[in-house]
């Protein structure tokens, strides 16, 4: 009886420390993941579109280890409910597009009762220019 009480302390032992480094792994691995500067801006030609919901556009870790920086122009398309239901990218780096435009049909706008477009920027800036100025 004691040998099998002992043998399942061994086991969930076990069981709970492999458990704990597999979440030590996720939580470094999402640590890691590249935070570049992304600056969002807004404008447009109809009444004031706030946004209710926003999505912060990640930068993509490719675009990042190569250094590739830039605006990424969307015109979106948004629903009298607020819900975006088009975007087309206008410029910017084929890098950085996917990442944008992914997030930016993520986000809620706050109901005007009439369709509208606006056009989002999003700035995918490294920083590197500021730290070299700096030395």
């Amino acid at each position: 009886m004691l040998f099998r009480q002992q043998v399942k302390f061994i086991v969930l032992s076990c069981t709970l420390f492999i458990g704990v480094g597999w979440l030590l792994a996720f939580a470094q691995e999402k640590k890691d993941v590249p935070e570049g500067k992304v600056n969002i801006e807004e404008s447009t030609h109809t009444k004031k579109a706030e946004i209710i919901h926003m999505v912060k556009p990640p930068y993509p870790v490719e675009a990042k280890k190569q250094g590739i920086e830039g605006l990424v122009r969307i015109d979106v398309t948004v629903n009298k409910q607020g819900e975006v239901i088009g975007t087309e990218v206008r410029s910017g780096p084929k890098e950085l597009r996917e990442a944008a435009v992914h997030c930016v049909r993520q986000w809620r706008y706050k109901s005007l009762d009439v369709e509208f477009k606006v056009t989002v920027v999003v700035n995918y800036e490294l920083g590197k220019k500021k730290e070299a100025s700096k030395s």
